[in-house]
């Protein structure tokens, strides 16, 4: 039941974010980065990131044997799938269109090099949320209940910078005007935090059972896979022609509403991880 009702929130709040967006004041923006090089750049740190989490998954497997608990099957398991995302993600910066020979117009709004690499930053955000996120039940597990009520308020600022950070790529190398970058983290937050406490208090079946962290983990794992299939697609349709302002714009619309629902799902996961 917890799953078409979250799909449900997560697909109405982007609609309503794309809505927003289309109706902001397009703004004269410069393109501040080269982008092949800082896309070569987050390739070397998020291989670096992934190969942390899994080691740091069999490290944490080998504590289960002094500390048993429940709490340890959600921590390695957000591990694992960080670095699933994060392996994803590399493979995403190494294939930004970097050829000096790639299109005349690289740097305009909706074009393939741009997307691709906003693509890339979203799902980064995915995977190392992931595996962030798995530190509150860690401190569970090993009991420090105390650090774990810390990491609580410390996982929110990482989750609501993080919205907005993804927003601020989506400003910067999209048409849409600077409030996006407030409005995603915004009512990201707002739709899960009335959802987890005005809805599921009336229908408990709208939260999954068992280890919601898990659930919103294969959320979050659900939402990269469009990403990354996006990617690939466009990868895949690439050609000597320029693209259309049509299909530009359609990108760029694109782009709004999976940022919404990528910033939507990791909301949710924080308050899987704290109140589950």
């Amino acid at each position: 039941m917890w799953v078409p009702a979250v799909a449900l929130a997560i697909i109405a709040v982007s609609a309503m974010t794309l809505a927003v967006g289309r109706r902001t004041k397009p703004e004269a923006k410069i393109l501040p980065w080269d982008i092949p090089r800082v896309s070569a750049t987050y390739t070397t740190i998020v291989g670096s990131l992934s190969g942390f989490a899994v080691a740091s998954s069999i490290f944490i497997a080998s504590l289960r044997v002094n500390h048993p608990s429940p709490e340890f099957e959600s921590v390695i398991g957000l591990f694992l799938a960080g670095f699933v995302l994060l392996v994803g993600t590399a493979m995403m910066f190494g294939t930004v269109p970097n050829h000096p020979d790639f299109g005349s117009r690289r740097s305009q709004p909706g074009s393939t090099q741009l997307v691709l690499y906003t693509l890339a930053n979203i799902n980064y955000f995915l995977g190392i949320s992931l595996t962030w996120f798995a530190l509150r039940p860690l401190l569970l597990a090993v009991d420090l209940p105390v650090a774990a009520s810390l990491f609580t308020w410390i996982l929110l600022f990482v989750a609501i910078a993080g919205g907005a950070r993804i927003g601020m790529f989506v400003y910067r190398l999209s048409r849409f005007g600077r409030p996006v970058v407030f409005l995603i983290p915004a009512t990201a937050f707002a739709t899960a935090t009335l959802y987890r406490l005005g809805l599921v208090p009336l229908a408990p079946s709208m939260w999954p059972s068992g280890s919601p962290s898990l659930a919103f983990m294969m959320v979050l794992f659900v939402v990269a896979a469009v990403g990354f299939s996006a990617s690939t697609l466009m990868l895949q349709r690439i050609s000597s022609r320029e693209s259309t302002e049509r299909t530009r714009l359609a990108r760029q619309d694109g782009l709004l509403a999976f940022t919404q629902a990528a910033a939507c799902s990791v909301a949710f996961l924080w308050w899987a991880v704290i109140m589950p």
